[in-house]
């Protein structure tokens, strides 16, 4: 039953109602911007406080997790934060790598160790492959090489033309 009567039908009764709520959500992120953080812990705190809540949370996530719709809104809410915050993360791996330069050598070296197992694997047990790969990577060394020669052409051409004027 609609109250003071603000609206002409309960559907727009529902609208209104819905409006004010995110009037007065955007009210409280714009006095504390961590608001809806802190109001999911509190929520995520008292279903875990809770066994039989938390199952059934884990469940509802799992049965979310199954739907196609969903994971793909998460990709492309993941694609967009990605997007937006490229250079902050850029930075942030940078100043990681700065300061751990043994953990990234560690890295790379399991990594060349993994990439060199997986070429003699193919290499045994799937000839066609390895020789895809081959020709695959000797292609873009071929545009490499190519790119570069064409880097340093146009700036040779670029002091020629700078040293005529």
């Amino acid at each position: 039953m609609r109250g003071r009567k603000l609206t002409c039908t309960d559907e727009c009764a529902v609208l209104y109602q819905r409006l004010v709520w995110n009037r007065q959500h955007a009210e409280k992120m714009a006095k504390n911007p961590d608001y809806a953080k802190e109001q999911s812990a509190r929520q995520y705190a008292r279903i875990k406080s809770d066994p039989e809540k938390l199952a059934a949370h884990q469940a509802a996530q799992r049965e979310r997790n199954q739907m196609p719709n969903y994971r793909e809104s998460l990709r492309k809410s993941w694609k967009k934060y990605k997007r937006t915050n490229r250079d902050q993360e850029n930075r942030r791996m940078r100043k990681y790598r700065d300061e751990n330069p043994e953990i990234i050598a560690q890295l790379e070296a399991k990594r060349r160790e993994k990439r060199s197992a997986e070429r003699e694997r193919l290499k045994i047990e799937e000839p066609e492959q390895y020789q895809a790969l081959l020709e695959k990577e000797a292609e873009y060394l071929r545009k490499l090489k190519a790119e570069k020669r064409l880097a340093e052409l146009q700036k040779d051409l670029s002091k020629l033309v700078n040293n005529d004027e």
